[in-house]
This record gives structure tokens, C-alpha cells and sequence, in this order.
């Protein structure tokens, strides 16, 4: 039973796929539909490091939500406590990375949905994405915590001169490599038929944007949607661990 009643509903499914290239998933994700909370963690450090630290980041982020003393806050309060909650998620990770030597550097991206009665709470760290689906179009609803980002916005080089490949992949926040970390998290809104994609940057990197929202629209079932993602991906080079949750906010 869910925790708390809602006037809506969310279908949600999650998969991921170790990709062409890896010899190992370092991708984690917590699919929680009593919480109405749903997260991704796509990790990173030598040997098993990556896939250490984020099963740890989910699984400690998803204890440390607890929606029943969520719901009745302020929203500007919810997202304070979901940042702190981050918080104290990174310095898990962080102390564990610090326990032992196979563990040292290790770090994680992390991105979440939270649903409340009457609005959305989008946190996120580093450049693991969420995207919402409506009438067709699809928006991002973060912006990624990367060197390439903050060079683009900055406006340090236009576009076309910045030499992608150099900046891809460089993330400048992430789960566990520092004591402190400052999350993005935000407030936006959802109705009925609205559909949001978590993914790691197995997915992002591979396909563009039109090419998601293309597959997000050829079908109202979440499992071949999300298959698609993958396959489309992975048909694209799939050179990384690429996981997708996908939800559906339905009647």
C-alpha cells in the first residue's frame, strides 16, 4: 500500500544494459512506488569503485526520504531536506571512499523525482538527466553539472569551435569525490499523461534529443520504450553502461 493517497497514479519501469564496451554495470537505480520517489546513479573509479558507490548513493538516498514527514512541508522546506539528504548521501560515499584503498576516488552521478500531492521536486548531481514528455515534446528538466556545460554557457567558445570530444564526459559535481557537494534541486509541475525519462549518459551521449523523443512516441508502453532507448543507443555505439527509468502519470 502506498504510503500516502494520491489523486493520481504513476506506471513506472526501470532497465539497464552493461552496453557494448564495459566489462562491467556501474549504473544503479531505485524504483520506490510507495514513496513516490525514484532514483538513478551512474558511478565512476577504477575496479569495482563505480558500482560501490552508486548502489550506495541509491540506497542510502532512497532510506533517508520519508514522504509521510515530507507531504505536509512547505515546498521550499521539501526541497531543503532533499538537499540535505543529498548531502549527507555524498558523505556516505565520500567516508567509504576514503575506508579503503580499492574505494579511493570513487564517486557517483545521481538524479531524482519525488512526487508530492500537487508538484515535482527534480534534484540532481552531475549529468545523469530527467527529461518530461508532454504532448509529444520532450523537455529537459536538468542541466548537467559538466565542464562542457559551464564552457557553453559561459560563453567561452561558440558552439561549433569547442572541441566536443575534449569536454565530453567531465563532470564538475559528483556523489562521493569531495566532503561537501551542492545538488540542483528544484520544484516543476505535472499533470495527468505526462511522461519523465531518468537516464544515465550511456543514453544522453548516444542519442539526441529528437532521436529519444522520437522513440518516447511511438509507443504508450513504457517496457518498448524503454528497450528502444537502449537498443537505439547501443545501435549508436553503446560504448557506455546506459540505464533508463521511465514513468507515466496517469488518471
Amino acid at each position: 500500500m502506498p504510503l500516502f493517497s494520491m489523486s493520481y497514479k504513476i506506471k513506472a519501469f526501470g532497465l539497464s544494459d552493461i552496453g557494448l564496451m564495459r566489462d562491467k554495470n556501474e549504473d544503479a537505480y531505485v524504483i520506490s512506488d510507495s514513496k513516490r520517489f525514484y532514483i538513478l546513479a551512474d558511478g565512476m573509479g577504477g575496479h569495482l569503485a563505480g558500482e560501490v558507490a552508486a548502489r550506495e548513493a541509491v540506497n542510502v538516498y532512497s532510506e533517508l526520504i520519508e514522504p509521510e514527514l515530507l507531504v505536509s512541508l512547505p515546498k521550499e522546506e521539501i526541497v531543503s531536506k532533499i538537499a540535505a539528504a543529498i548531502q549527507k548521501t555524498n558523505l556516505h560515499v565520500y567516508q567509504m571512499s576514503l575506508s579503503e584503498p580499492s574505494l579511493k576516488g570513487m564517486g557517483t552521478t545521481l538524479c531524482s523525482l519525488f512526487f508530492s500531492e500537487d508538484a515535482l521536486f527534480v534534484a540532481h548531481v552531475g549529468d545523469s538527466r530527467i527529461y518530461r514528455l508532454r504532448s509529444g515534446e520532450l523537455e529537459q528538466l536538468t542541466d548537467d553539472h559538466s565542464l562542457e556545460r559551464e564552457i557553453l554557457e559561459h560563453a567561452y567558445f561558440a558552439s561549433e569551435q569547442m572541441d566536443e570530444a575534449r569536454y565530453k564526459g567531465v563532470i564538475t559535481k559528483a556523489i562521493g569525490t569531495q566532503s561537501r557537494v551542492v545538488p540542483s534541486v528544484k520544484v516543476a509541475e505535472f499533470e495527468v499523461g505526462d511522461c519523465f525519462l531518468l537516464c544515465s549518459d550511456g543514453l544522453s551521449d548516444f542519442l539526441s534529443h529528437c532521436e529519444m523523443e522520437e522513440i518516447l512516441n511511438r509507443s504508450i508502453a513504457l517496457e518498448h520504450c524503454a528497450c528502444g532507448l537502449i537498443e537505439a543507443a547501443k545501435a549508436k555505439g553503446g560504448q557506455d553502461n546506459i540505464t533508463v527509468i521511465l514513468l507515466q502519470i496517469e488518471e
